[in-house]
């Protein structure tokens, strides 16, 4: 990846085969969920790519553009390659847009999108339902506690405090 002052130039999004790169299969899980994650949160508008990354310039095998595109391009070429039979192009296109999408994040053009704030906010009422909720059973046990220890004032009173059992 080269940074700098470098003209950049708008280029079409192409699927290409990405030439498999060696990945440790050993890692392959961790780097499938990674990927996952993040592009079921970019698709989910959990995440979204800031406009200063398509002011950032980038190239990559003699290609030049942005940041932002080549993240866009990777994340697209990853689903699609999610179909492939070929596990190592799965593979290569997950590393593809691990690699981008750390470049990403140390330059702070990640950002969370309406997703995660309609997600928080859900779940911050449902928060407030369930405090609520865990009030009145509170209130609803020391009323039963409350009727428990009168029966068995009642049952001492009756029975002269044995048992009904007995």
């Amino acid at each position: 990846m080269i940074f700098g002052k470098k003209k950049t130039v708008d280029i079409e999004p192409v699927f290409v085969t990405m030439t498999p790169k060696n990945v440790d299969m050993s890692k392959t899980p961790a780097l499938i969920e990674i990927v996952e994650d993040f592009v079921k949160g970019f698709y989910d508008g959990d995440y979204i790519i800031k406009r200063d990354a398509f002011k950032i310039p980038c190239g990559r095998d003699g290609i030049e553009s942005n940041l932002g595109k080549f993240l866009d391009w990777a994340v697209k070429n990853y689903v699609v390659a999610k179909s492939e039979t070929d596990i190592s192009v799965k593979l290569s296109c997950a590393d593809e847009v691990l690699t981008w999408l750390t470049t990403a994040r140390g330059a702070r053009v990640i950002g969370e999108g309406e997703g995660v704030k309609t997600k928080f906010a859900r779940y911050d009422q449902q928060i407030k339902q369930l405090q609520e909720e865990a009030e009145q059973l509170r209130k609803k046990l020391i009323l039963t506690e409350k009727e428990n220890e009168e029966l068995h004032s009642f049952i001492d009173k009756q029975f002269g405090g044995t048992s009904i059992a007995e």
